[in-house]
């Protein structure tokens, strides 16, 4: 039986390990988990107003600021959830769906960053009503 072999930590086992701690940390602590965060400004939960049944799988919309637009997107994972936006900024949020009435909220403000420098998304109900 070959016995295992030995780490040796020498000075620049030493130097490497201290270089990669000290680099993950900012002035606010440590990063390490911030390289994958992505920023969204709005977040819609999307249901019907009557029975509370999550609806955003056909629903559709966009979010806009100024100049910018984008368009409200899937989360595949939730049949409730939609996102738009990727900044600080004043949203009007438009959505439709058919069979409902079309929903909107103007003047939502996206001012809040995470230790990550990520947006942090405003959480919106969005209750729809179905049309007579």
């Amino acid at each position: 039986m070959r016995p295992m072999p030995r780490f040796r930590s020498g000075p620049l086992a030493v130097l490497a390990c201290s270089t990669a701690l000290l680099s993950a940390c900012d002035s606010q602590g440590p990063n390490v988990a911030c390289t994958a965060v992505r920023s969204i400004a709005i977040q819609l939960t999307v249901t019907d107003s009557v029975t509370g049944v999550a609806i955003a799988d056909s629903a559709f919309g966009q979010v806009v600021a100024g100049l910018y637009t984008d368009s409200l997107h899937h989360v595949f994972s939730s049949p409730a959830l939609l996102i738009g936006g990727d900044s600080l900024g004043t949203y009007d949020v438009t959505l439709s769906r058919s069979g409902y009435a079309t929903w909107t909220r103007a003047g939502i403000a996206v001012t809040q960053v995470g230790v990550c420098g990520n947006v942090r998304p405003v959480a919106l109900d969005a209750l729809l009503q179905p049309l007579p």
